[in-house]
Protein backbone atom coordinates (compact mmCIF):
# COMPACT_ATOMS: atom_id res chain seq x y z
CA UNK A 1 0.00 0.00 0.00
CA UNK A 2 1.64 2.92 -1.01
CA UNK A 3 2.19 5.57 2.06
CA UNK A 4 -0.35 8.98 2.55
CA UNK A 5 1.83 12.28 0.69
CA UNK A 6 4.05 14.25 3.30
CA UNK A 7 2.25 17.31 4.46
CA UNK A 8 4.36 19.83 6.23
CA UNK A 9 2.06 22.40 8.40
CA UNK A 10 3.34 26.35 8.67
CA UNK A 11 2.09 27.82 11.81
CA UNK A 12 3.23 31.14 12.36
CA UNK A 13 3.39 32.73 15.94
CA UNK A 14 3.81 36.47 17.07
CA UNK A 15 3.43 37.06 20.79
CA UNK A 16 0.80 34.60 20.87
CA UNK A 17 2.28 31.30 22.86
CA UNK A 18 -1.31 29.94 24.15
CA UNK A 19 -2.80 30.14 21.01
CA UNK A 20 -0.18 28.34 18.95
CA UNK A 21 0.02 25.70 21.76
CA UNK A 22 -3.50 24.49 21.71
CA UNK A 23 -3.64 24.60 18.11
CA UNK A 24 -0.67 22.34 17.91
CA UNK A 25 -2.38 19.93 20.26
CA UNK A 26 -5.02 19.80 18.32
CA UNK A 27 -3.15 18.70 15.40
CA UNK A 28 -2.06 15.81 17.02
CA UNK A 29 -4.87 15.11 17.87
CA UNK A 30 -6.07 14.21 13.64
CA UNK A 31 -6.55 11.22 12.12
CA UNK A 32 -3.76 11.63 9.36
CA UNK A 33 -0.10 10.59 10.23
CA UNK A 34 1.93 11.51 7.31
CA UNK A 35 2.41 15.05 8.92
CA UNK A 36 5.17 17.48 9.98
CA UNK A 37 4.36 20.80 11.50
CA UNK A 38 7.00 24.20 11.26
CA UNK A 39 6.37 27.24 13.92
CA UNK A 40 7.88 30.16 12.43
CA UNK A 41 8.04 32.58 15.10
CA UNK A 42 7.73 36.22 14.07
CA UNK A 43 10.53 37.81 16.48
CA UNK A 44 8.49 37.43 19.52
CA UNK A 45 9.49 38.62 22.83
CA UNK A 46 6.74 37.10 25.05
CA UNK A 47 9.02 34.14 25.76
CA UNK A 48 6.86 31.99 22.96
CA UNK A 49 10.37 30.38 21.29
CA UNK A 50 11.66 28.97 24.87
CA UNK A 51 7.90 27.90 25.88
CA UNK A 52 8.05 25.74 21.90
CA UNK A 53 11.30 24.58 22.34
CA UNK A 54 10.55 23.00 26.12
CA UNK A 55 6.40 22.20 25.33
CA UNK A 56 7.04 20.96 21.82
CA UNK A 57 10.50 19.35 21.19
CA UNK A 58 9.05 17.54 18.29
CA UNK A 59 7.66 20.58 16.56
CA UNK A 60 9.97 21.87 14.28
CA UNK A 61 10.88 26.15 15.49
CA UNK A 62 11.77 28.69 12.99
CA UNK A 63 12.86 31.74 15.47
CA UNK A 64 13.02 35.03 13.16
CA UNK A 65 14.96 37.87 14.95
CA UNK A 66 11.67 40.60 12.80
CA UNK A 67 8.08 40.24 12.27
CA UNK A 68 8.22 38.94 8.60
CA UNK A 69 4.23 39.04 8.34
CA UNK A 70 2.21 36.59 7.34
CA UNK A 71 3.42 36.69 3.40
CA UNK A 72 6.97 36.85 5.01
CA UNK A 73 6.75 34.24 7.24
CA UNK A 74 5.05 32.06 6.04
CA UNK A 75 7.60 32.29 2.52
CA UNK A 76 10.24 31.31 5.23
CA UNK A 77 8.19 28.25 6.53
CA UNK A 78 7.45 26.67 2.88
CA UNK A 79 11.05 27.27 2.10
CA UNK A 80 11.92 25.13 4.78
CA UNK A 81 8.93 22.62 4.17
CA UNK A 82 9.87 22.11 0.28
CA UNK A 83 13.72 21.50 1.10
CA UNK A 84 12.52 18.70 3.67
CA UNK A 85 10.57 17.03 0.76
CA UNK A 86 7.03 18.21 1.35
CA UNK A 87 4.38 16.77 -1.17
CA UNK A 88 2.08 19.16 -0.02
CA UNK A 89 2.04 22.18 2.56
CA UNK A 90 -0.60 23.52 4.56
CA UNK A 91 -0.75 26.88 6.08
CA UNK A 92 -3.06 27.52 9.34
CA UNK A 93 -3.55 30.12 11.79
CA UNK A 94 -2.08 29.45 14.94
CA UNK A 95 -5.68 30.83 16.68
CA UNK A 96 -7.69 27.74 15.44
CA UNK A 97 -8.17 24.22 16.09
CA UNK A 98 -9.09 21.44 13.77
CA UNK A 99 -11.77 18.36 13.57
CA UNK A 100 -10.01 15.06 13.77
CA UNK A 101 -10.55 14.40 10.17
CA UNK A 102 -10.14 18.11 8.66
CA UNK A 103 -6.90 17.03 6.70
CA UNK A 104 -7.80 13.64 5.35
CA UNK A 105 -10.79 15.57 3.59
CA UNK A 106 -8.73 17.93 2.19
CA UNK A 107 -6.12 15.73 1.11
CA UNK A 108 -8.12 12.89 -0.52
CA UNK A 109 -9.79 15.73 -2.45
CA UNK A 110 -6.54 16.71 -4.06
CA UNK A 111 -5.14 13.65 -5.04
CA UNK A 112 -8.30 13.11 -7.11
CA UNK A 113 -8.36 16.32 -8.88
CA UNK A 114 -4.66 17.50 -10.14
CA UNK A 115 -5.92 20.67 -11.35
CA UNK A 116 -6.69 21.85 -8.18
CA UNK A 117 -4.67 24.75 -6.90
CA UNK A 118 -5.39 25.80 -3.21
CA UNK A 119 -7.87 24.01 -1.21
CA UNK A 120 -9.32 25.09 1.63
CA UNK A 121 -11.69 23.83 4.31
CA UNK A 122 -14.93 25.19 6.46
CA UNK A 123 -13.92 27.32 8.55
CA UNK A 124 -16.21 28.39 11.69
CA UNK A 125 -16.07 30.69 14.54
CA UNK A 126 -14.78 29.25 17.44
CA UNK A 127 -16.94 30.71 20.13
CA UNK A 128 -19.86 29.77 17.57
CA UNK A 129 -18.93 26.38 16.78
CA UNK A 130 -22.17 25.62 14.59
CA UNK A 131 -21.83 29.45 12.38
CA UNK A 132 -19.49 30.32 9.35
CA UNK A 133 -16.58 32.54 9.73
CA UNK A 134 -15.68 31.94 5.85
CA UNK A 135 -15.99 29.01 3.74
CA UNK A 136 -13.90 30.73 0.92
CA UNK A 137 -14.47 33.74 -1.29
CA UNK A 138 -15.59 35.11 -4.33
CA UNK A 139 -13.69 38.54 -6.14
CA UNK A 140 -15.77 41.17 -8.36
CA UNK A 141 -13.95 41.28 -11.29
CA UNK A 142 -15.33 44.48 -12.15
CA UNK A 143 -14.06 46.44 -9.08
CA UNK A 144 -11.67 44.02 -7.30
CA UNK A 145 -13.14 43.99 -3.79
CA UNK A 146 -13.39 40.51 -2.08
CA UNK A 147 -16.85 38.79 -0.46
CA UNK A 148 -16.40 36.04 1.94
CA UNK A 149 -18.86 33.25 1.19
CA UNK A 150 -21.51 32.08 3.96
CA UNK A 151 -19.69 34.61 6.65
CA UNK A 152 -21.84 34.47 9.65
CA UNK A 153 -24.44 32.02 8.02
CA UNK A 154 -25.21 28.53 9.97
CA UNK A 155 -23.11 25.55 8.77
CA UNK A 156 -25.98 23.47 7.78
CA UNK A 157 -26.53 26.42 5.31
CA UNK A 158 -23.28 25.64 3.52
CA UNK A 159 -23.31 23.36 0.49
CA UNK A 160 -22.58 19.61 1.18
CA UNK A 161 -20.50 19.02 -2.14
CA UNK A 162 -17.20 20.72 -2.54
CA UNK A 163 -16.95 23.91 -4.74
CA UNK A 164 -14.38 26.47 -6.63
CA UNK A 165 -13.92 29.73 -5.60
CA UNK A 166 -12.07 32.66 -6.21
CA UNK A 167 -9.49 32.26 -3.33
CA UNK A 168 -9.60 30.39 0.05
CA UNK A 169 -8.56 31.95 3.11
CA UNK A 170 -4.83 32.24 4.35
CA UNK A 171 -6.36 31.04 7.45
CA UNK A 172 -6.31 27.46 6.17
CA UNK A 173 -4.43 27.14 2.72
CA UNK A 174 -3.37 23.52 1.22
CA UNK A 175 -1.69 23.14 -1.86
CA UNK A 176 0.83 20.64 -3.56
CA UNK A 177 4.47 21.07 -3.82
CA UNK A 178 3.54 21.30 -7.92
CA UNK A 179 1.96 24.76 -7.54
CA UNK A 180 4.50 26.38 -5.63
CA UNK A 181 7.27 25.53 -8.00
CA UNK A 182 5.27 27.17 -10.89
CA UNK A 183 4.05 29.94 -9.80
CA UNK A 184 6.35 31.06 -6.43
CA UNK A 185 5.56 31.98 -3.33
CA UNK A 186 3.48 34.74 -1.45
CA UNK A 187 4.17 38.25 -2.49
CA UNK A 188 5.54 40.09 0.02
CA UNK A 189 4.84 43.32 -0.79
CA UNK A 190 1.43 42.74 0.74
CA UNK A 191 3.35 41.79 4.08
CA UNK A 192 -0.30 41.14 5.90
CA UNK A 193 -3.58 40.53 4.73
CA UNK A 194 -4.48 40.27 0.52
CA UNK A 195 -0.92 38.15 -0.01
CA UNK A 196 -3.53 34.49 -0.31
CA UNK A 197 -5.84 36.72 -2.33
CA UNK A 198 -2.95 37.53 -4.85
CA UNK A 199 -1.51 33.89 -4.84
CA UNK A 200 -4.69 32.11 -5.56
CA UNK A 201 -5.79 34.70 -8.44
CA UNK A 202 -1.97 34.26 -9.87
CA UNK A 203 -2.86 29.90 -9.17
CA UNK A 204 -6.33 30.52 -11.29
CA UNK A 205 -4.25 32.79 -13.91
CA UNK A 206 -1.86 29.82 -14.21
CA UNK A 207 -4.93 27.83 -15.37
CA UNK A 208 -5.76 25.41 -11.75
CA UNK A 209 -8.84 25.77 -9.97
CA UNK A 210 -9.31 26.48 -6.27
CA UNK A 211 -11.79 24.59 -3.94
CA UNK A 212 -13.46 24.35 -0.58
CA UNK A 213 -13.82 20.85 0.65
CA UNK A 214 -16.98 21.62 2.93
CA UNK A 215 -17.19 18.46 4.76
CA UNK A 216 -13.38 19.52 6.17
CA UNK A 217 -13.56 21.81 9.34
CA UNK A 218 -11.80 23.87 11.24
CA UNK A 219 -12.52 26.81 13.90
CA UNK A 220 -11.34 30.29 14.07
CA UNK A 221 -10.63 32.43 17.41
CA UNK A 222 -12.70 35.60 15.79
CA UNK A 223 -15.33 36.68 17.82
CA UNK A 224 -18.45 37.80 16.45
CA UNK A 225 -18.49 40.66 18.85
CA UNK A 226 -16.11 42.40 16.96
CA UNK A 227 -18.38 43.66 14.17
CA UNK A 228 -16.59 46.45 12.25
CA UNK A 229 -14.04 47.61 14.58
CA UNK A 230 -10.80 47.80 13.50
CA UNK A 231 -7.06 48.49 14.89
CA UNK A 232 -4.99 51.46 12.98
CA UNK A 233 -2.23 49.09 11.49
CA UNK A 234 -5.70 46.69 10.22
CA UNK A 235 -7.39 49.26 9.06
CA UNK A 236 -3.81 50.69 7.03
CA UNK A 237 -2.91 47.25 5.64
CA UNK A 238 -6.45 46.65 4.45
CA UNK A 239 -6.42 50.08 2.42
CA UNK A 240 -3.57 50.11 0.95
CA UNK A 241 -3.69 46.58 -0.05
CA UNK A 242 -6.36 46.42 -1.67
CA UNK A 243 -5.15 49.61 -4.06
CA UNK A 244 -1.89 46.99 -4.55
CA UNK A 245 -4.05 43.93 -5.69
CA UNK A 246 -5.69 46.02 -7.95
CA UNK A 247 -3.04 47.51 -9.56
CA UNK A 248 -0.88 44.38 -9.35
CA UNK A 249 -3.36 41.59 -10.64
CA UNK A 250 -5.98 43.95 -12.98
CA UNK A 251 -5.87 44.89 -16.32
CA UNK A 252 -5.47 48.78 -16.33
CA UNK A 253 -8.72 49.40 -18.16
CA UNK A 254 -10.18 47.98 -14.36
CA UNK A 255 -7.28 48.65 -12.38
CA UNK A 256 -7.84 52.69 -12.97
CA UNK A 257 -11.28 53.33 -12.45
CA UNK A 258 -11.37 50.69 -9.47
CA UNK A 259 -8.38 52.63 -7.61
CA UNK A 260 -10.32 56.17 -8.08
CA UNK A 261 -13.57 54.97 -7.07
CA UNK A 262 -11.79 53.17 -4.10
CA UNK A 263 -9.65 56.28 -2.92
CA UNK A 264 -12.60 58.36 -3.60
CA UNK A 265 -14.42 56.26 -0.32
CA UNK A 266 -11.58 56.26 1.33
CA UNK A 267 -11.52 60.03 1.57
CA UNK A 268 -15.02 60.12 1.91
CA UNK A 269 -14.38 58.27 5.22
CA UNK A 270 -11.74 60.54 6.17
CA UNK A 271 -13.30 63.48 6.11
CA UNK A 272 -16.31 61.97 7.85
CA UNK A 273 -14.44 60.64 10.77
CA UNK A 274 -12.53 64.12 10.86
CA UNK A 275 -16.01 66.64 11.28
CA UNK A 276 -18.46 64.37 12.75
CA UNK A 277 -18.13 64.72 16.60
CA UNK A 278 -18.86 60.60 17.16
CA UNK A 279 -16.34 59.92 14.94
CA UNK A 280 -12.87 61.89 16.50
CA UNK A 281 -12.25 59.57 18.72
CA UNK A 282 -10.61 57.61 16.41
CA UNK A 283 -8.07 59.71 15.01
CA UNK A 284 -5.39 57.05 14.76
CA UNK A 285 -7.47 55.16 12.71
CA UNK A 286 -8.11 57.98 9.97
CA UNK A 287 -4.76 58.62 10.58
CA UNK A 288 -4.05 55.00 9.09
CA UNK A 289 -6.51 55.35 6.25
CA UNK A 290 -4.17 58.55 5.30
CA UNK A 291 -1.24 57.03 5.44
CA UNK A 292 -2.23 53.85 3.83
CA UNK A 293 -3.61 55.66 0.66
CA UNK A 294 -0.17 57.78 0.84
CA UNK A 295 1.62 54.90 0.73
CA UNK A 296 0.05 53.21 -1.94
CA UNK A 297 0.98 56.20 -4.24
CA UNK A 298 4.47 56.56 -3.40
CA UNK A 299 5.43 53.29 -3.34
CA UNK A 300 6.02 52.11 0.22
CA UNK A 301 5.12 48.67 0.55
CA UNK A 302 5.85 45.56 2.99
CA UNK A 303 6.08 46.24 6.30
CA UNK A 304 5.88 49.75 7.97
CA UNK A 305 6.13 51.33 11.26
CA UNK A 306 3.09 53.10 12.20
CA UNK A 307 2.73 56.10 14.94
CA UNK A 308 0.31 55.44 17.50
CA UNK A 309 -0.58 59.19 18.89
Amino acid sequence: MASKPLVWIVILNWNQQSDTLECVRSLKGISYKNYRIVIVDNGSNDGSQKTFRVQLPDVVLLEQKENHGCAGGRNIGAGFALAEGADYILFLDNDTIVAVDFLDRLIEKAESYPQIGALGPQIRYYDEPQRIWTAGAQINWRNGHTYPLYHKAWAQDVPADDYEVDFVAGCALLARRAIFEHIGLFDEDYFIYFEETDWCLRVLKAGYHNMVIPTSIIWHKESLSLGGASSPPKVYYLVRNQLLFLWKRFPKYIAIPALFSTFMHELLTIFIQTIRPRYRSIKEQRNARFRALADFFSGKYGRQILKQS
